[in-house]
């Protein structure tokens, strides 16, 4: 917790890729990535020998964001992880936090053994240091969280759970500012948008292993005043998928504060779904009730119709990865007139107003070589998620692509 890099080497190969290497007092770590070509953003992978394996993503700071004063305002955030017993745990939640890093105003939503749902959450934020590191004591109803927390901007962070006690939740997650504060409405979630969402079940052989279940969904056709929306939703659960399956009309409420739910009925049974609209199209959500202990993230969609692709490389890899593998690194990928070529070649079809995308490729770097796809922005920035099919691998996984 906190430790100091007391050694570090970065060596830079071709194609926006390189190696890092840095030493603590605790020991090493080895990491490939890939960056993008303005080096502000990119994607690290695990590659120490050591059998750990994690992959995730880097972004450059804006050290102007550094002071307290600079970060007062409302915001959301979301976390997942374990609850310190090998149980997978998630929380979403928003607070106002004031000049002096103190929050006030919380809302929280768990999935714990005994949930929460619209608890009170409190907390105060230490003054970070050069590092743009600070720590804090977050009180998750009548449960204690200490974090540590990395300044990102004004408007984002990146935290992580801190207590050294094995029994503890271990988390990470992202607080995102909440445009408009306490003033949300169903209008909140009114655009686009493309849901990305994370969980996982123990397997009983051995060694234990997380079995995952992902899914991606698209929100559309929303009607803020009768509070209804459509959802397509493509689900791979422990390698059975169920893809294409159509929701019209799904009743879903947003309160002031920026809480929500949201109900998924269809043949399969009911779904239902807490969130915290950050006011800008996207939300932090929870499902507390599923066996997987889903936790995901919604971004809006923009830049429809998709009649094409930017003639320009996607790098990226697994986020939030629900199994020890596949967890990917991409430095290059291409997608060209229904062709993907680069790390990985294969073809794609894609829908001009959905912006979804079905794709088959031939290796399995995304846990199954068929593919489920959605553009959710094109222009200067593009994103792409990615999610395999799980039919040709025992595990799935979701990775997020972004443009060189």
């Amino acid at each position: 917790v906190g430790a100091a890099l007391t050694k570090g080497l970065c060596k830079n190969y071709g194609q926006n890729r390189g190696y890092l290497q840095w030493t603590t007092p605790a020991g090493g770590e080895n990491w490939d990535y890939a960056t993008n070509s303005t080096l502000s953003a990119g994607q690290l992978q695990e590659n120490d020998g050591t059998g750990v394996v994690g992959g995730g993503q880097f972004v450059r700071q804006d050290a102007t964001a550094f002071p307290l004063s600079a970060r007062s305002g409302d915001f959301v955030l979301g976390a997942s992880g374990d609850d310190g017993t090998g149980r997978r745990y998630a929380l979403v939640g928003r607070f106002t936090q004031d000049g002096t890093g103190a929050w006030s105003s919380g809302s929280v939503d768990d999935d714990a053994a005994t949930p929460l749902a619209g608890a009170t959450l409190t907390g105060t934020v230490s003054a970070v240091d050069g590092n743009g590191r600070g720590t804090a004591t977050l009180a998750v109803g009548s449960r204690s969280l200490p974090v540590a927390y990395y300044v990102v901007s004004a408007t984002r962070a990146i935290f992580v759970s801190s207590s050294t006690t094995a029994s503890d939740p271990r988390v990470v997650g992202e607080m995102h500012a909440q445009v408009g504060g306490a003033t949300q409405s169903t209008g909140s979630l009114a655009g686009p948008a493309i849901l990305s969402l994370w969980g996982s079940t123990p397997t009983t052989t051995q060694p234990v292993q997380p079995a995952s279940t992902v899914a991606l969904a698209r929100l559309s056709n929303a009607n803020p005043t009768l509070g209804t929306v459509d959802v397509v939703l493509d689900v791979v659960d422990r390698s059975t998928k169920n893809v294409n399956s159509t929701i019209t009309g799904a009743p879903y409420a947003v309160a002031a504060n920026g809480r929500g739910t949201l109900t998924l009925s269809s043949s399969a049974g009911t779904r239902a779904f807490v969130l915290y609209a950050d006011g800008a199209g996207g939300a932090f959500v929870l499902e507390p009730s599923s066996g997987a202990n889903n936790y995901g993230i919604l971004e809006p969609q923009v830049g429809a119709p998709y009649t094409s692709f930017n003639a320009a490389y996607y790098v990226g890899g697994t986020v939030n990865a629900v199994a020890t593998a596949p967890i990917t690194l991409a430095s290059q990928i291409l997608f060209q007139l229904g062709s993907i070529s680069g790390n990985v070649t294969g073809t794609y079809a894609l829908d001009p107003t959905t912006g979804r995308l079905l794709g088959q490729v031939t290796r399995n770097l995304f846990g199954g070589t068929g593919l489920v796809m959605y553009i959710v922005s094109q222009g200067p920035i593009s994103h792409v998620v990615v999610m395999g099919d799980g039919v040709n691998a025992t595990y799935s996984q979701i990775a997020w692509l972004e443009q060189y």
